[in-house]
């Protein structure tokens, strides 16, 4: 693999929540998020905020966090990244959904 380092560091942020998959088969699934954010990474701090929110979180202020819900239906996310002192965020609206665990 060939790597360069960025020729533009600072560049305005693109906001990218990202989750593995649409749909989950069951409330008792661990939903991996992360930012798939294009920006320069050094100095960066992340805060997620799931609607409705989860039963368990690793944590919010992480660039990866894991976590479980307790209720069926559609999820929205708000990932804010702040960088040099400055915020940039993206939400995504129904972002997943959860389905009842089959039986």
């Amino acid at each position: 693999v060939w790597e360069t380092p960025l020729a533009e560091p600072d560049f305005e942020p693109i906001i990218i929540p990202w989750v593995e998959k649409k749909t989950y088969e069951c409330t008792n699934d661990t939903i991996k998020f992360d930012s798939h954010s294009l920006l320069n990474q050094e100095g960066v701090t992340w805060a997620w905020e799931i609607t409705p929110a989860p039963k368990y979180i690793s944590a919010t202020n992480v660039r990866n966090p894991k976590a479980v819900f307790e209720n069926t239906g559609d999820y929205t996310v708000k990932l804010t990244v702040t960088k040099n002192g400055k915020e940039y965020s993206a939400t995504v609206n129904d972002m997943f959904k959860i389905k009842q665990c089959p039986s």
